[in-house]
């Protein structure tokens, strides 16, 4: 699976502010945002059965500035995959042999997202995990109402250029239940949502360096605002 090195952008925490007895203003202060936990497994070609794409991983958004991925063991590759991103700071690991990668992003703006499509078009990278049906309503579509396995969703339909965007929600909690990428009457790829909270309080503890890993830095800062080779 292609998930962004940089998928989601560091969140700036609202600093406490002491309010002095003098006739100011009260400062406005950020809330601190609400963490997102998503379980999610691809169904495409090449995605069936127990091969590792059909896995489910797990991807915890908390704002722009933190991202953590989980993935299951590869037992193809050897790879037991966790990608943590906090602020300019990503940290991509190997748990299975405890070695990893450390990287700086020292772009002007150094956003971590991950795009629901990542690897199989670049039409919907504005369609990112955390922000589905944002993404939807922003279009103003209208959805329609469909029946699968006895439970009521809402069905958006999205074109922009060549292939069509299908999100599934729940009617009632709204939540995502399904993606399809779609191409012509093909189905190019689905995305199953086995769980999404989108409330949860922050655990600033899964954003931190992993422990026990050996790490190597990337041979140059990595940038989003150059081209990498």
């Amino acid at each position: 699976m292609a998930i962004s090195i940089r998928s989601l952008i560091l969140w700036t925490i609202a600093t406490a502010f002491l309010l002095s007895s003098c006739e100011v203003s009260a400062p406005v202060q950020n809330p601190t945002p609400k963490m997102t936990k998503i379980v999610f497994r691809y169904a495409a070609p090449g995605a069936e059965g127990d091969s590792f794409t059909a896995k489910p991983r797990t991807l915890y958004q908390l704002g722009t500035h933190y991202q953590r991925v989980e993935e299951l063991p590869n037992s193809e590759t050897g790879i037991h995959a966790l990608i943590v991103s906090n602020n300019r700071d990503t940290w991509m690991v190997n748990l299975a042999n405890k070695t990893g990668l450390h990287l700086i992003d020292n772009a002007t703006s150094y956003d971590v997202y991950a795009p629901v499509f990542s690897g199989y078009t670049t039409e919907y990278d504005d369609f990112i995990f955390g922000s589905e049906l944002k993404f939807i309503q922003e279009a103003s579509i209208e959805p329609s109402r469909v029946n699968l396995e006895n439970q009521e969703l809402l069905q958006y339909e999205f074109s922009s250029g060549q292939m069509r965007l299908r999100l599934m929600v729940d009617a009632i909690t709204h939540l995502p239940r399904n993606a399809f990428l779609v191409d012509g009457d093909k189905v190019i790829c689905e995305v199953q949502y086995d769980q999404y909270y989108a409330e949860l309080e922050p655990n600033f503890s899964l954003f931190d360096k992993p422990n026990g890993v050996t790490y190597s830095e990337a041979s140059s800062e990595y940038s989003q605002d150059q081209p990498t080779p």
